[in-house]
């Protein structure tokens, strides 16, 4: 009976790689963008994402959100850029362990000491700054499938662009939007397995042209 004895199995901790999936969509004057790429770095170190934008408007606000498979966007810190200094983070979400900073071209996230928890999907977005309440916006669908980029559904619009609307091919058949002044609903037709999916929705505000010499001779068109 000589392995009549007790065995002990040691596991041994190993750093590797922290994965980080990093997406932005960028909701810009009159234009939508949404990018998508991957890095890594070591367990304990530190990385940065950098996501770069274009607008016209004088001091936007920039966000970064963290996501988990198949949950939803969860907000990690405002801050404003060029001429708005505004900065808001969640508490939990945005710790000592990372820092941000904008320019009027980009935005950075960094984080420090990274830890196995950090690998999820970063996404950016921008919002442009306005002195007084919009008029005339466009409010966008998205869906997501888990670890593929957003996919474009339908926008609709409202205020006073109320009259546009466009919608995906695959959707037209599936997919209808309503809004108001407040906010936006949209009903799938025909539910499938298939349509189950991470939807968000998104607010754009659209550039026009404005003419008119009074509030009753006013006209709006040539929106992008």
């Amino acid at each position: 009976m000589a392995d009549d004895v007790m065995y002990y199995c040691v596991v041994q901790p190993t750093v590797g790689k922290i994965p980080i999936i990093f997406r932005t969509v960028l909701i810009l004057g009159n234009t939508s963008q949404s990018e998508h790429s991957e890095v890594s770095d070591e367990e304990g170190s530190s990385i940065t994402l950098k996501c770069t934008y274009s607008t016209s408007e004088n001091g936007p606000y920039l966000y970064w959100y963290r996501q988990f498979p198949n949950r939803a966007p969860q907000s990690m810190v405002m801050r404003g850029a060029e001429t708005l200094r505004t900065v808001k983070t969640e508490s939990g979400l945005f710790t000592e362990r990372h820092s941000t900073n904008a320019d009027k071209e980009s935005t950075n996230l960094t984080m420090s000491r990274l830890e196995a928890g950090d690998a999820v999907t970063y996404h950016c977005a921008l919002q442009p700054h306005s002195a007084s309440e919009p008029r005339h916006i466009r409010l966008y669908w998205y869906r997501q499938n888990s670890n593929r980029a957003l996919e474009y559904i339908l926008y609709k619009g409202a205020r006073s662009g109320s009259s546009e609307s466009h919608t995906a091919d695959f959707a037209k058949s599936m997919f209808t939007s309503t809004t108001d002044s407040s906010s936006t609903a949209t009903t799938i037709s025909k539910l499938a397995l298939s349509d189950t999916a991470i939807y968000h929705c998104a607010l754009r505000i659209a550039q026009c042209e404005i003419s008119g010499s009074s509030i009753s001779d006013t006209t709006i068109t040539d929106c992008e």
